[in-house]
């Protein structure tokens, strides 16, 4: 399974929401330049873990995801990450007890129906 996640091709020198006036409300080129260094970061470590699974070393792949979980717990799709990690605990690395807790983290979050449905099918097959 790969999970993709979405890059940032172009970033607005701008933040949302607007101000008052109804006006876009500048960042300073300083604070600009920070999201910028931590969406490329978050989206590097992405691809590493992405890379990783695909190579099949899913050892490696699991602590690429865990890491980026440690530092971006906050991430709008860290479900699928959760995700991930279940599947490689459960198929993969036989760690059943942290395929279970990702697996539930994920579950608790998850919208995509199919997603959903390899998540619970996953935790069933470990419940057994």
């Amino acid at each position: 399974m790969h999970i993709s996640f979405i890059k940032f091709p172009f970033l607005n020198p701008f933040v949302r929401p607007q101000s008052a006036e109804g006006g876009l409300v500048p960042v300073n080129n300083c604070d600009f330049k920070k999201q910028i260094v931590q969406i490329e970061l978050r989206q590097y470590l992405l691809d590493i873990a992405n890379q990783l699974a695909s190579e099949n070393r899913h050892s490696e792949a699991a602590g690429a995801y865990q890491q980026f979980l440690t530092h971006y717990s906050t991430y709008e799709y860290a479900e699928q990450v959760e995700l991930m990690l279940g599947i490689l605990y459960s198929r993969y690395l036989n760690r059943p007890e942290l395929a279970v807790k990702h697996l539930r983290a994920a579950e608790e979050k998850l919208t995509d129906p199919n997603q959903l449905k390899m998540c619970r099918d996953e935790l069933a097959r470990l419940q057994k």
